[in-house]
């Protein structure tokens, strides 16, 4: 499936951008995945917001909505590892965290 969407994006964004296209370096750090759920409970009082699934990777979005800050945690194999973190969310849909 996911192979299919990025085929389409590519063929109705044209060749161009898929040519131009260039890596992103980003430094994922990975950790036991008890003791992420853990810090990120105890220590940035984030809570989960949003569960997603790939073929290999379960996805959680956590927040806070007081602090505004959030973090994408993937899991896989035990391990947490984070995928992104900033602060000033602002949730789209569903009811307010």
């Amino acid at each position: 499936m996911r192979t299919l969407l990025v085929s389409l994006f590519v063929a109705l964004s044209g060749n161009s951008w898929a040519q131009e296209g260039k890596p992103f370096d980003h430094r994922i750090w990975c950790f036991d995945q008890k003791a992420v759920i853990e810090v990120l409970s105890r220590d940035y009082k984030e809570t989960a917001i949003f569960h997603g699934e790939s073929d290999t990777i379960h996805y959680v979005l956590y927040a806070n909505e007081k602090t505004g800050g959030w973090t994408m945690i993937g899991y896989q194999d035990g391990l947490g590892c984070i995928m992104a973190a900033g602060k000033k969310h602002t949730q789209f849909f569903g009811p307010k965290i």
